[in-house]
């Protein structure tokens, strides 16, 4: 599904970004799925996967900070270097 969305030259931050909406569209999935059954095991299966999916947005979340931090460290480097 997301592989269609890539077309194999995007940065890294790009790709991140795409991932992040995916687990978002999944865990808004599984969350009105899950309100929307009246089976409790089915609706208990759906908000532990609901779950996974913020869990999943997190890390997105972290690895999207630490790949802008290295690369604005980088940039600052790079001035700092071109002043001397």
């Amino acid at each position: 599904m997301g592989m269609m969305l890539l077309k194999g030259d995007e940065a890294p931050a790009e790709v991140i970004r795409l991932a992040y909406g995916m687990e978002m569209g999944l865990g808004e999935f599984y969350t009105i799925m899950a309100e929307s059954t009246n089976d409790s095991e089915m609706a208990a299966m759906l908000s532990k996967l609901a779950g996974f999916e913020e869990k999943h947005k997190l890390r997105l979340l972290e690895l999207y900070r630490t790949l802008i931090s290295r690369l604005s460290t980088k940039r600052h480097l790079k001035v700092i270097s071109t002043r001397r």
